[in-house]
């Protein structure tokens, strides 16, 4: 499955619409600043245990990290799980700041 890579103006754009954005991102990275509306869950975390966050594998996930790696390698294995409405920020927290 080909994962979704969202601008961070179209994630926005989903995430009002009722997709659950979820930093991956450790706790000491959050600590810095999260998107507005995000939900923290490291990622180790959120891939060890996705029904323990994520209770319905059908609802619309946006994952954001700071470079937009490692939320496509977790939208990866999210999607390997049954997870059909996967994306991800393409370029991350950083290109979100940059992009206001």
């Amino acid at each position: 499955m080909t994962i979704p890579e969202l601008a961070p103006a179209d994630a926005l754009v989903h995430q009002q619409r009722g997709a659950a954005l979820i930093d991956i991102r450790e706790a000491h990275e959050r600590a810095l600043g999260m998107a507005e509306g995000a939900f923290g869950i490291a990622m180790g975390e959120l891939v060890y245990a996705p029904s323990k966050h994520l209770a319905d594998p059908q609802a619309e996930i946006v994952l954001i990290c700071q470079s937009g790696m490692r939320s496509l390698r977790a939208a990866e294995i999210l999607a390997s799980q049954g997870y059909s409405h996967v994306a991800s920020v393409a370029g991350g927290t950083a290109r979100w700041i940059a992009e206001g």
